[in-house]
């Protein structure tokens, strides 16, 4: 696409399945853009709501009447290609974008950009990181997967240079992005309707790896050997994390009978300090030692990175 939307606020933008846990928050952060948006989704909800007082138009079910006004639809793979708003937008040549490629867009205008990537796990370390910028009073603009307390939803619209969002792997979406930090929680088989194997998966992540500047970092699983691969290929920063090795570990486990954790965070081999979390499971510690690494490379301060994971639930 051509034409620079975000500097041009009289742009009209639709978007298909405006109520989704993605493209809602995309469209959220262009109404406080100051952006005309419009929207249409099969059922109302609560998301819904939340965006008609933010200043949205919303049109429950999917008509083309719905964008005669309008100069730029976006959509997600999720939309069928028989869908009346799509189908117009193409006869009528309206700009189209597709959802990855207008989160990146969005993500170019903010530095430090932090990509969450992996087979299984995103939501919830998203859901960390997001808890210990939020303690350090970084004013983030947030993209995740789930409702999250503490932001009242599934994102939120701040006015910091600090953009933390999931990055699926799907049809390969997340090489749209412009990451400044990027994370591999794990490389597993998955959405094997698109790719063709997991070494197919594993050049995709190597991919999305080498889209991280020289300046920026990878957050890497030091227990997971096809995120090492991964590793051995990029030029950026690098900072590991795992239970039994890493440059981030967790030591001296030990678990409540609710299978809550209590561990000592060891960086480079210095203790940094100890933590509780509200999460039960090895792969919940995994996910926070992930999102510890993260808040190291942005130079968060331990005590919002302590308060924000024990205030994780």
């Amino acid at each position: 696409m051509s034409f620079d939307f975000l500097n041009d606020k009289n742009i009209k933008i639709h978007f298909i399945g405006i109520g989704g846990i993605s493209m809602s928050g995309l469209a959220a952060i262009m109404l406080k853009n100051g952006f005309s948006v419009s929207g249409s989704d099969m059922k109302d909800s609560d998301v819904l709501d939340k965006l008609r007082k933010q200043g949205a138009t919303i049109y429950i079910g999917h008509d083309d009447k719905n964008i005669k006004d309008v100069d730029l639809v976006v959509y997600t793979a999720a939309v069928p290609s028989n869908n009346p708003e799509l189908k117009y937008a193409i006869k009528n040549h309206i700009n189209l974008m597709d959802r990855a490629e207008f989160l990146g867009k969005i993500m170019k205008g903010h530095m430090y950009n932090v990509a969450v990537a992996g087979t299984h796990g995103k939501t919830t370390c998203t859901s960390m990181l997001s808890h210990i910028v939020l303690s350090a009073n970084l004013d983030p603009t947030i993209l995740v997967g789930a409702n999250l307390d503490i932001i009242d939803g599934n994102f939120r619209t701040g006015d910091s240079e600090y953009f933390i969002t999931e990055s699926c792997e799907y049809k390969r979406s997340f090489l749209k992005f412009f990451p400044y930090i990027g994370l591999i929680l794990n490389i597993d088989a998955d959405h094997l309707d698109y790719y063709k194997d997991i070494d197919d998966i594993e050049s995709a992540f190597t991919e999305f790896g080498m889209l991280i500047p020289k300046n920026g970092y990878l957050i890497c699983n030091a227990e997971d050997q096809r995120v090492l691969n991964v590793m051995s290929k990029v030029n950026c920063n690098i900072l590991t994390f795992g239970i039994d090795c890493g440059d981030v570990q967790g030591r001296n486990i030990r678990f409540d009978d609710q299978g809550k954790s209590k561990l000592d965070l060891y960086y480079k081999g210095k203790n940094l300090f100890s933590l509780s979390l509200n999460v039960p499971g090895n792969h919940n510690i995994l996910n926070a030692l992930a999102a510890v690494a993260t808040a190291i490379a942005l130079d968060i301060d331990n005590e919002y990175i302590i308060s924000g994971l024990e205030g994780f639930k």
